[in-house]
């Protein structure tokens, strides 16, 4: 069977897609990348290029034809839907934005069967470790914060309110964080723990990153509001000073604390991405 010339295969890998547009000499480049012989998915193909580039057209069609039925793939193997959102939402990240100062894994993809199934992999794998990791039992949120300041470089008064009260701290930053809405939770995660800068969490959502900060900070402000009055929930009767001390120790420690959200369960957390 004869090979269809390269415009063909641009023109029907660009049907396949209205309103999403990729330059031949692009197409045509990325196309040459897969190995000799190896049969190329122009269709697929073109998606990914598009996606990489952040067209948001592209991106509309990824959740659509490649997330959707991603999300159904992972429902037979987890029945727990908040698991499968934290899956996808893992997918997102990985394949379109990147982690840490790795790019995004889409830019690997060179066309060479479906990119469902080459999708479906790296869900596969995400779910695996996430449930590995589970059963690994993370150590409490306070223990990764206590560990942040060295033994010698913590004030007396600091070691008595621990001893006295620092597990109180870290169960009443807990309960805020697991009554956080599954969105901000998502948000504090991939700003504080994975360190994803804000215009990086924009383009997983399809926002400016001005309004990932205004939702980063409504996030922050609800988990320190919660947490406060779990504080005064949990030592009711105390003399009312000491409560504004616990309050106040709570607030300084909160940047800390923010960095040891993994401890949360994934479980809890979904993705919350706008629909």
């Amino acid at each position: 069977m004869d090979t269809p010339p390269a415009d063909a295969v641009y023109q029907d890998a660009r049907a396949a897609w209205p309103g999403v547009e990729v330059a031949p000499e692009v197409f045509a480049a990325r196309a040459a990348r897969a190995p000799a012989g190896a049969p190329v998915r122009p269709a697929d193909l073109y998606l990914a290029i598009a996606c990489e580039a952040g067209d948001a057209a592209a991106l509309a069609a990824f959740e659509r034809a490649m997330i959707a039925p991603l999300r159904g793939i992972l429902g037979r193997a987890e029945h727990d839907r908040a698991v499968v959102d934290e899956v996808i939402q893992q997918v997102r990240v990985r394949v379109l934005v990147g982690d840490g100062d790795a790019p995004p894994r889409l830019a690997s993809y060179a066309g060479g069967g479906s990119l469902l199934s080459w999708l479906k992999v790296t869900a596969l794998r995400l779910h695996a470790n996430l449930r590995r990791g589970e059963r690994r039992a993370p150590p409490p949120a306070g223990d990764a914060v206590d560990d942040a300041t060295p033994p010698t470089e913590i004030p007396p008064e600091r070691l008595l309110l621990d001893q006295r009260w620092g597990q109180v701290l870290r169960d009443a930053l807990g309960a805020a964080m697991r009554a956080l809405p599954p969105r901000e939770r998502t948000l504090l995660r991939l700003h504080y723990v994975e360190g994803l800068a804000l215009d990086r969490i924009g383009l997983t959502y399809g926002v400016h990153k001005s309004t990932v900060s205004r939702w980063l900070t409504a996030a922050r402000d609800r988990l320190l509001a919660a947490a406060v009055d779990a504080v005064r929930a949990q030592v009711d009767g105390v003399d009312a000073r000491e409560v504004e001390s616990l309050c106040e120790e709570l607030c300084s420690r909160l940047d800390l604390s923010l960095s040891a959200l993994q401890s949360i369960s994934v479980a809890a957390v979904g993705d919350g991405v706008p629909r």
